[in-house]
């Protein structure tokens, strides 16, 4: 990973045109070292890069990477010193431990008292928003890599099947037993009215997915299955009776028939590939498009808890995406470019093109790709726009343009987004931690973050029966194989 949902109208208060820039052209182009998962996108080919240029000024010749192994030795060799650095990381990928290795070398300069003269529109942001400066600060109050930001950010949600409650004349379920009563009723009603009792009524694989269902026993852990609790400290959630009620009740899930086939058992399998004649009846995912077919995508809304709680999956700060190294000799050119993504046109320029050759507003002021015969959307994305294949880039999502995309499947799931993002909270805040901290944490979780999945999985199957005896013993193995010093690193962490 985030209410902090824009709605329309907030998009548009909050978007300004670019700042003032500067646009003198610098004499000879920066060098740009980054990873771009997209293979069939050229920087050097690239239009957003022109009109980057012709917005800021700036140019740049390129070291891209379309392997994520060979960017990352590149980007450790010349960071360390081991060969000629860039000018500057773009699409950077760098982790926390990487900002604090290479802000103590040197590798990378400190931005923190260059932003407020030379990127106005990111300094804006971040004078508004203190938590999302806390976010990117290491702990010597140095700034050494710019983020993405996303308000709102991206979510997992619970999404339900509307079309099989109307048929049923049910309600969107917002608790434990009202969505249980939902996917039963999936199952016996017939919802698809095909005479075939084929409706699967929860589609769900495997541990992770079912966390999500977590907030409706009232916790809503990170993927160390730590949290912190309302009075602020840090709790691990199998530790909480409400997990048991959350193992008990996946076991009932699965014993009525009530989850996919493959529920615990199987791999992830894309449901329009196996069998496009099942619908499910509810479903957990980012976005619902990878597992069905758009016909389809518009029947489903999310589902909130009536408790008002949800897992903010990454929040609003993504970390790392753009740093400047001490050998690019003009930082202010440099921040002058990147700091045009983090408004409107910008930002516009990398989600969507350039208007009038790549996207086009309709008269009742919505925006849609230029899309035609000789063009299609895959060669407009490699060669016109920058998303975040690969890694995440620099910039704030520009909502205000994308709430007026002419695309009412994307602006049903933006809205749906909306519901749950009100109520989504970080599990615990970002910090920037040590490398020996991260390599003790790491190493807790490979084997607690296994032992709890598959502890999980062997309940719900019913390989372990469900009592209080073998629950107890659950708990017994987590906290021997280290889960209260997991519990006390993140203590000492926050």
């Amino acid at each position: 990973m985030k209410t902090r949902l824009l709605a329309a109208l907030l998009c548009a208060a909050l978007w300004a045109p670019v700042a003032a820039l500067a646009t003198e052209t610098i004499a000879q182009p920066m060098t740009m070292m980054g990873y771009d998962a997209f293979s069939s996108r050229s920087w050097a080919q690239s239009q957003f890069f022109v009109r980057m240029e012709e917005l800021t000024g700036v140019s740049f010749v390129f070291q891209q990477y379309a392997d994520a192994e060979a960017y990352d030795k590149a980007k450790a060799d010349a960071l360390g010193g081991n060969s000629p650095a860039p000018d500057v990381l773009f699409k950077a990928g760098l982790t926390p431990q990487e900002e604090l290795r290479y802000a103590q070398s040197g590798a990378l300069i400190d931005l923190a008292p260059l932003l407020a003269d030379h990127a106005p529109n990111l300094w804006a942001l971040l004078e508004a928003r203190p938590d999302w400066r806390e976010a990117i600060t290491l702990p010597g109050g140095q700034i050494v890599a710019l983020p993405a930001l996303a308000d709102p950010p991206d979510q997992v949600c619970l999404w339900v099947n509307k079309t099989w409650l109307d048929t049923l004349k049910l309600e969107v379920p917002d608790s434990a037993e009202s969505l249980r009563r939902a996917l039963m009723a999936f199952r016996d009603e017939d919802p698809n009215r095909n005479g075939r009792k084929d409706e699967i009524p929860l589609y769900m694989v495997g541990p992770w997915e079912a966390r999500w269902l977590l907030p409706f026993f009232g916790l809503a852990p990170n993927d160390y299955n730590i949290y912190m609790d309302e009075a602020g400290a840090v709790q691990f959630a199998p530790f909480q009776p409400e997990f048991a009620d959350f193992i008990s009740y996946l076991r009932d899930l699965y014993i009525e028939g009530l989850l996919s086939p493959d529920a615990f058992r199987g791999n992830h399998v894309i449901m329009e590939q196996d069998a496009p004649e099942i619908e499910a009846g509810a479903l957990i995912s980012m976005v619902p498009n990878t597992l069905l077919k758009p016909e389809i995508v518009d029947r489903y809304v999310t589902v909130l808890p009536s408790n008002g709680l949800w897992r903010d999956l990454l929040g609003p700060v993504c970390r790392g995406t753009f740093a400047i190294t001490s050998a690019c000799a003009d930082p202010a050119a440099a921040l002058r470019w990147v700091d045009a993504l983090y408004a409107e046109e910008g930002a516009a320029l990398a989600a969507a093109g350039k208007e009038g050759v790549d996207y086009e507003f309709s008269e009742q002021g919505k925006w849609s790709p230029v899309i035609h015969e000789f063009r299609s959307a895959d060669s407009v994305r490699a060669d016109a726009l920058m998303d975040a294949a690969g890694d995440a880039l620099p910039g704030l999502r520009p909502w205000g343009f994308m709430l007026t995309v002419d695309f009412p499947l994307q602006l049903h799931l933006y809205e749906q987004v909306q519901k749950v993002e009100g109520a989504a909270k970080m599990p615990v805040p970002l910090r920037y931690v040590p490398q020996e901290v991260q390599a003790e944490i790491d190493a807790l979780q490979a084997v607690l973050g296994a032992l709890v999945d598959t502890g999980i999985a062997r309940f719900v199957i019913g390989e372990v029966p469900l009592d209080p005896e073998h629950l107890a013993a659950f708990v017994q193995e987590l906290r021997d194989a280290g889960a209260e010093r997991l519990v006390d690193v993140f203590g000492e962490m926050l």
